[in-house]
């Protein structure tokens, strides 16, 4: 009897396989696993397959189900379309997997999905941010250890705001003169950078 991938899969998600060997159709897709890392592919072939959100979600947690969460957090970083609804549902493991890849790549840094985002984080003085990919994003800064990382950091005032607030506090104890030279200072202050 051929091998269904499909039904294989969906007795990984644990639905039943009616007129298959379970146990059977379970090593059969193991090894098809294994042989496409041994060859350098590493990614399940779901050409010719139904490709809705059910075969993505089963394909996701298939490859969860290997154990291999380093593999798995590389595979998402890559953007490989077998593990990309990761950031409609994953595990702790995998969230921490993907944490420590992003931390041995970028040690310290701040992952933003958008360079928007870069920008303005850039602005207010913390160069260390690194544009990662959605998916990879959902599931690096939703880790423990990465909310854990992030709290301690305290958003960095531009110059130009540190200046404008001390205006707004202090204007009303200030004649019109230096109140005009302090605005037109905050205004330089705009290009100015924090060490």
């Amino acid at each position: 009897m051929p091998v269904d991938w499909f039904r294989i899969l969906a007795g990984l998600a644990h639905e039943p396989l009616v007129g298959v060997d379970e146990g059977h159709a379970r090593a059969d897709f193991v090894a098809a696993i294994q042989d496409g890392f041994r060859s350098g592919q590493g990614q399940l072939d779901l050409v010719g397959q139904d490709s809705g959100w059910d075969l993505k979600q089963v394909s996701k947690n298939a490859w969860i189900d290997t154990g291999r969460l380093d593999e798995v957090a590389k595979k998402i970083e890559a953007g490989i379309p077998d593990v990309e609804y990761v950031e409609y549902g994953s595990t702790e493991l995998v969230r921490e997997a993907c944490y420590r890849l992003f931390q041995q790549k970028h040690p310290g840094a701040i992952a933003v999905q958008s360079q928007e985002e870069l920008n303005n984080l850039v602005k207010q003085g913390m160069t260390n941010t690194v544009v990662v990919s959605r998916t990879f994003h959902s599931q690096v800064s939703n880790s423990t250890s990465y909310k854990q990382q992030v709290s301690h950091i305290v958003a960095i005032q531009t110059p130009k705001a540190a200046l404008e607030e001390w205006y707004r506090d202090n204007k009303k104890y200030m004649s019109r003169l230096p109140a005009a030279s302090f605005k037109d200072l905050a205004k330089r202050a705009d290009g100015w950078r924090n060490k």
